[in-house]
């Protein structure tokens, strides 16, 4: 009675020794630490890694970009009259120093520097996949906070209303770049498995901006504190210039340009403790599949070219004769394929 069952066990024990040793074969075994504590039964697959305190930080990192999108648009839901001064002879436009304590806006100039920044915005979001193929996920963000510092300079230190409105459109832009490339970014080092998980910091993060943002608006209530209060986002840029390029780059994207060794590198440093062959050999096969399919592309579009310029090379009467060949051989092929289904039947 109880050898049947154990039969049965060592079966399935031997079915997955076999399918053991045909992983080993299939995929160079990498691992993420020394080569004297590697025990290949003991590390698992990548592919199945958990929770990452090196992931957490890096996209709470990345959420200071996104929560400065929020701050930027709920700033200045409650603060308008706190910046404006709708008559530039009004008691509100007195100086505190070298900065007006308000600066003069008309009703249409308070609206276009209120909408601006979605301007800003949207030009942001169509280029942020342009410069993050180009320069990297991560560089693009350290560059990006620059602008949104430039940005939030620029507000903190406006004496007019085409001053502060030129500081809005420039964070808009980095609130666009922002984005897009911190989702790519975060969606790239994430554990296959916890891809929800990080990616809901972005809404999340968003929301959190646009609470506290209107929260210390409502608070600046005198003097040039809204000042401080509309440059905070340069805080958080300032923050991720420092810490930003002490993480690594997307292993995706450096596959993609072609930088082998730093995306091995890359990808043993985020998934840390982990067998990463498998999802090594995935990255390079899905790169493969990339370069294939733009190869494919580049060559018929080389063989279209190339016909296209033969047809434009053939004189009239030459492409008539052309043509009527063409509808010459289309029939003879019909032909000879119904010859041949007769055969066939």
């Amino acid at each position: 009675m109880s050898s049947e069952p154990a039969a049965v066990c060592g079966k399935d024990s031997g079915e997955q020794s076999a399918q053991h040793k045909q992983s080993r074969t299939m995929y160079p075994r990498v691992f993420a630490v020394d080569l004297h504590d590697v025990d290949g039964d003991r590390f698992q697959d990548s592919r199945q890694a958990g929770f990452s305190w090196y992931v957490l930080t890096t996209t709470l990192l990345v959420s200071l970009s996104v929560i400065s999108i929020g701050w930027s648009f709920g700033v200045v839901n409650v603060s308008k009259s706190i910046i404006c001064q709708m008559s530039p002879l009004g008691p509100g436009n007195t100086h505190s120093g070298e900065f007006p304590n308000r600066i003069p806006f008309s009703n249409s100039a308070w609206t276009i520097a209120v909408g601006i920044l979605a301007v800003g915005g949207f030009l942001g979001a169509l280029v942020s996949g342009a410069i993050s193929d180009s320069i990297g996920r991560r560089n693009a963000l350290v560059v990006n906070n620059g602008l949104c510092l430039a940005g939030s300079v620029l507000m903190g230190t406006a004496t007019t209303a085409v001053h502060f409105t030129l500081g809005r459109f420039v964070i808009g832009i980095a609130c666009g770049v922002a984005s897009g490339v911190a989702n790519t970014y975060v969606g790239e080092i994430a554990p296959l498995k916890w891809h929800g998980f990080y990616g809901s910091f972005f809404q999340l993060s968003i929301v959190i901006g646009l609470l506290f943002g209107q929260l210390a608006a409502m608070h600046a209530t005198g003097g040039t504190g809204w000042r401080i209060v509309v440059a905070f986002p340069g805080v958080f840029s300032l923050i991720q210039i420092a810490l930003l390029p002490l993480r690594v780059e997307s292993p995706r994207y450096l596959l993609k340009a072609h930088h082998i060794n730093e995306a091995r590198h890359a990808l043993l440093t985020l998934r840390r403790g982990y067998d990463v062959a498998a999802e090594w050999q995935e990255s390079l096969l899905s790169l493969d599949v990339v370069d294939n399919n733009a190869s494919n592309i580049r060559y018929h579009s080389d063989q279209w070219s190339a016909t296209a310029a033969a047809a434009s090379a053939v004189p009239a009467n030459d492409q008539a004769g052309a043509t009527a060949l063409d509808k010459n051989d289309s029939k003879l092929t019909m032909k000879t394929k119904g010859h041949k289904a007769v055969d066939d039947n």
